[in-house]
């Protein structure tokens, strides 16, 4: 038997309504982007996927895989490691998780990151 608008509605938590609102923005909208917002909502609680469209909106973000996150949590580690604990490089690059013939590239990598850490104002940002 056919639910009612009302009935469904009572029946939604918070979630399902930024869900259908999301929805509905693909739908009025048409922009191809917009079809996996809706997804998020479930992925992410309320507050922060609101604070997502306040600093993102109306741009479109790339995430990263997960293959790539872990390849940057573990050049990561290499700093920690390496220049934080003065521990040999090769041990430093096997206890990060690099396989000992990365070493070289692991290297680019490591001041990659260190390139970073000194370009941007890590620390000091309150969203």
């Amino acid at each position: 038997m056919p639910k009612t608008v009302d009935e469904l509605v009572s029946k939604m938590q918070e979630q399902d309504v930024y869900s259908i609102i999301c929805s509905f923005l693909y739908d009025l909208k048409n922009i191809p982007e917009y079809t996996t917002l809706s997804e998020l909502c479930y992925l992410l609680d309320v507050n922060s996927f609101l604070k997502l469209i306040k600093y993102f909106g109306g741009q479109t973000i790339t995430i990263p895989t997960k293959e790539e996150l872990v390849e940057t949590i573990q050049v990561l580690l290499l700093f920690q490691y390496y220049e934080v604990e003065h521990r040999p490089w090769k041990d430093a690059v096997t206890l990060a998780g690099f396989d000992s013939n990365r070493g070289k590239g692991a290297g680019n990598k490591l001041n990659r990151l260190k390139e970073t850490l000194e370009k941007y104002n890590f620390g000091n940002r309150n969203y």
